[in-house]
């Protein structure tokens, strides 16, 4: 792990433009060390896996549902990658260029995810992982954060979104990220 950690503080593995500071994935894993020896390990997988990791997941997910979205267009006899769009005024939208975009960054968030998956099973044991993972975990910038009761109040006060439709979405998310922990 200490290897990988002064790798990625060198920038020799960080070849992931798609996040802004070269040593982020490290920041984050000391980050979650540091949540670990002060607020305990729940706390520290919570940030590192429950909101991180998952924020990656669900990027990476939303972005092959784009592709999807748009090879599912292209099967149209009247295809046009022009697309007028409306959402504060009308502009023009390349379907083809957002295809391209979307298809650098499922690339780029697979091989973060793999990279990301190593370093934090580099800090926390696969008992600690698949502990976590096992437990009833909330996903999300709040999972970790919130209460049972403030999250029920979240949800009744419509602050966090908690529908059929997210909790499928969820769970997608939920068996992608475990793969890379080699726990499905």
């Amino acid at each position: 792990m200490i290897k990988l950690l002064k790798k990625l503080f060198r920038g020799d593995t960080m070849k992931h433009s798609y996040l802004a500071d070269e040593n982020q994935l490290g920041n984050w894993v000391s980050a979650a060390n540091n949540i670990k020896s002060k607020y305990g390990l729940i706390k520290a997988l919570g940030y590192i896996i429950g909101e991180k990791f998952y924020n990656l997941s669900k990027d990476y997910r939303n972005n092959q549902e784009r592709m999807a979205s748009i090879e599912e267009e292209r099967k149209e006899p009247d295809y046009n990658p022009e697309k007028i769009v409306s959402g504060g005024g009308k502009f023009i939208i390349d379907l083809d260029k957002e295809y391209e975009k979307a298809e650098k960054e499922v690339a780029a968030l697979k091989e973060i995810l793999t990279d990301f998956s190593e370093m934090i099973k580099g800090s926390f044991t696969r008992h600690e992982i698949e502990n976590y993972f096992n437990s009833h975990i909330r996903l999300g910038t709040l999972g970790h954060i919130l209460t049972e009761k403030e999250h029920k109040e979240f949800v009744e006060k419509e602050v966090v979104e908690h529908s059929l439709e997210t909790e499928i979405n969820d769970s997608l998310i939920l068996g992608d990220m475990m793969k890379y922990f080699n726990l499905n």
